[in-house]
């Protein structure tokens, strides 16, 4: 069964479910351009064909609980960067990557 069928077969008035889509999950490693290498989780939400220029949401978390400032405080603990788009393409390309490393 396809995503398509499988979203059209759970998103009913029965049901009561609206907004789904299939979630992968991806875990690495990420250089930002300080030279540190953080973790990384990436999110890819799929809501299917039906959902037209919102169809993909990439996510992007990095963890800087390493960040610790002279005065010993975490700096923002986990940043995150989100796009979406019609395509998957589309959306990885307009991620800003800059604001992962604080700019």
């Amino acid at each position: 069964m396809d995503l398509e069928e499988t979203l059209r077969l759970l998103q009913t008035d029965q049901t009561g479910i609206f907004d789904l889509a299939q979630v992968t999950t991806l875990v690495g490693f990420r250089r930002g351009k300080d030279g540190v290498q953080r973790d990384v989780t990436v999110e890819i939400l799929d809501s299917g064909p039906a959902a037209g220029a919102a169809r993909y949401v990439v996510e992007i978390a990095e963890d800087h609980t390493d960040d610790v400032l002279d005065d010993g405080l975490d700096d923002d603990l986990e940043r995150t960067i989100r796009a979406e788009a019609a395509s998957l393409d589309a959306a990885i390309a307009t991620l800003r990557w800059d604001e992962l490393d604080g700019e």
